[in-house]
């Protein structure tokens, strides 16, 4: 009675050609192999690969089957790859059909018509009352035969016979079956897919990461840095180091982060990028807190990169270095003080010092020019009115002076913005103080936010525009 064990059949015995172990002896129980990417094993002198095929139900004649020898190139994804022309041995446990005895063991090759392309041989095995472990040898196809065939094993005696058939793929060694410039023989020696032109997905054909990148084509993100190997070639980082500029700062991170991996200080504020965010300030932005002083300066000067006024004493960091001032000193800013407080002789260079005296000269030529005016009316009264509508030459008319004759420089930013409602009917759009003040967009809703929050202005929507005004104004006034 016949008895055939093939894989359309029993595949849920052995699902093809699945596992693959290192046979250290001639027994069952064996070391797992050397493993390449997508569940592949590696063929080599030391580390032969094998196919495992499990016994049908009932136990008997060829339980465990596998392939092996130095034929054996790769099994990938289920497939066993077999060199041209090269000795492949099947090893076999045998329990007897009926009984201890002598059976007959055979090994074709057929191609993928069933036909036979290398011939039948035949060994005589006795077989003991519980199981013996047994091999054959045969040679893979020779010449133009490569390709889908299979190893056909037949376990006979006088009264039945078994038949295993094992699926496997001819190859020869300087071919190419996935067009990644690797060649068979390469692809095992790299442990890559020998029909996948991309074995790890990186979006890098195996090739060009063997001769070209020298990244891993089994390993997507071969330098471990959350970048795929791929993604890293086309943003011009390397693949095989985790940090390209060397900032302490893994490449991956630093993409998330909108940080360049390229660069060490991407803002260019002095700072490395990884020690900004140490220090909570923003690698991507060179004046974190918009005050005027570049992160780095401010580390310098002793002041809060993060907060535009250290001191919190109305006025931004870079204003008080730029007149002089320590931004860490919490004294309010008034003429005839130092900057940490106490009264001081003005000099000439001293910003307060100049205000004073152009205010002295102001009222000097007011003056002068009232005693000029009062000394003509007293000689004509009677052409008083018409003098009296002219202004005097050189003197300022106060009916028409500009709204506002305060100079910016002498505010804080909080007065400057209700100095300029205030001279504009206390109404204005917020992009209007961007244009009046040429402050950043973010400074002016930085500033109105604050002042909103105190409760000293009120913003109000309307259309695509903000619109400020003081508490308690009428937007339908204007």
């Amino acid at each position: 009675m016949a008895r055939t064990l093939d894989a359309s059949v029993v595949g849920h015995l052995w699902g093809a050609v699945v596992v693959l172990c290192l046979l250290s002896a001639p027994v069952v129980g064996a070391t797992a192999p050397a493993q390449g990417a997508s569940g592949q094993s590696l063929a080599g002198p030391d580390r032969p690969v094998t196919a495992d095929v499990f016994a049908p139900e009932n136990g008997t004649g060829l339980t465990r089957t596998n392939v092996t020898g130095d034929a054996v190139a790769s099994h990938q994804n289920g497939t066993v790859y077999v060199w041209q022309n090269e000795t492949v041995t099947v090893r076999a446990t045998v329990v007897p059909f009926d009984g201890a005895g002598s059976y007959q063991l055979c090994l074709d090759v057929r191609d993928d018509e069933d036909a036979i392309v290398v011939r039948e041989r035949c060994r005589t095995v006795d077989v003991s009352p519980y199981a013996t472990r047994t091999s054959i040898d045969t040679t893979t196809p020779a010449g133009n035969a490569t390709g889908d065939h299979t190893l056909v094993l037949t376990l006979s005696d006088e009264d039945d016979s078994q038949t295993t058939r094992l699926p496997v793929v001819v190859v020869t060694r300087d071919g190419e079956l996935d067009s990644d410039s690797l060649n068979n023989s390469q692809e095992v020696e790299y442990g890559s897919a020998l029909e996948d032109p991309d074995t790890d997905s990186d979006g890098l054909l195996d090739g060009l990461e063997v001769t070209k990148y020298n990244s891993s084509p089994t390993e997507a993100d071969t330098d471990g840095d959350g970048l795929r190997d791929g993604r890293e070639i086309n943003i011009d980082t390397d693949p095989r180091s985790p940090d390209t500029d060397g900032d302490g700062l893994d490449d991956g991170r630093e993409v998330a982060l909108g940080t360049n991996p390229k660069k060490v200080d991407t803002d260019g504020d002095g700072l490395d990028d990884a020690r900004e965010l140490e220090l909570g300030t923003d690698p991507t932005e060179a004046d974190t807190d918009d005050d005027g002083l570049d992160d780095a300066r401010e580390l310098e000067l002793g002041t809060d990169p993060t907060d535009p006024d250290t001191d919190g004493d109305g006025f931004e960091d870079g204003t008080e270095v730029d007149r002089g001032w320590d931004p860490q000193a919490t004294t309010t800013r008034t003429p005839g003080e130092t900057a940490r407080g106490g009264s001081h002789t003005p000099s000439a260079s001293d910003p307060m010092f100049l205000v004073g005296a152009g205010t002295l000269v102001l009222g000097t030529v007011l003056g002068v020019g009232y005693l000029h005016q009062k000394s003509a009316n007293d000689v004509d009264a009677g052409d008083s009115d018409s003098r009296s509508d002219r202004p005097l030459d050189g003197v300022v008319d106060d009916r028409q002076a500009p709204e506002s004759a305060v100079d910016p420089e002498l505010l804080s930013p909080e007065q400057h913005v209700m100095h300029l409602l205030e001279v504009n009917d206390g109404r204005m759009r917020q992009s209007q103080f961007v244009e009046e003040t040429d402050w950043s967009k973010a400074k002016v809703s930085r500033k109105l936010s604050a002042l909103e929050d105190a409760g000293e202005i009120e913003r109000t929507r309307i259309g695509r525009e903000n619109i400020v005004t003081v508490p308690d104004r009428d937007l339908e006034d204007t």
